[in-house]
């Protein structure tokens, strides 16, 4: 399989290849994590504050300072959503994500098989849409 591109934000680009999804940018690249099979989206803040992946659970990476332009990724915080250490509460190991989008005031709507959550991306405080 080919490397593929998630998603990109200006000089950013999430990309993937097989399980293993990194952030990109032109001169290097820094790991994300990876997903029990392909990650089937991803989003990068247009602030440059986080950047996730998802597919199997959810990925975040929160970045300090944020990302721009002239300035590549120093310190960044993984975090890990609904799998391994933070599973989801029906007590499945892990919910699949079909899709992400942006929603005001730094949250999120996930769509997880037919039900809707909303994510706040800082705190991971999240609940039905």
């Amino acid at each position: 399989m080919a490397v593929r591109e998630l998603c990109r934000q200006g000089d950013y680009r999430i990309e993937h290849e097989y399980e293993a999804a990194w952030l990109a940018w032109p001169g290097g690249r820094l790991a994300i994590g990876e997903h029990y099979g392909d990650p089937t989206c991803a989003l990068i803040d247009p602030d440059g504050a986080w950047c996730l992946t998802a597919g199997e659970g959810v990925i975040v990476c929160l970045f300090s300072p944020r990302l721009s332009e002239r300035d590549r990724p120093k310190r960044y915080r993984p975090m890990e959503l609904w799998r391994g250490s933070s599973p989801p509460p029906d007590g499945e190991k892990a919910w699949f994500v079909e899709s992400a989008a942006h929603l005001p005031a730094n949250r999120l709507r996930l769509l997880v098989e037919d039900r809707s959550y909303d994510l706040d991306i800082a705190t991971l405080e999240w609940g039905p849409a």
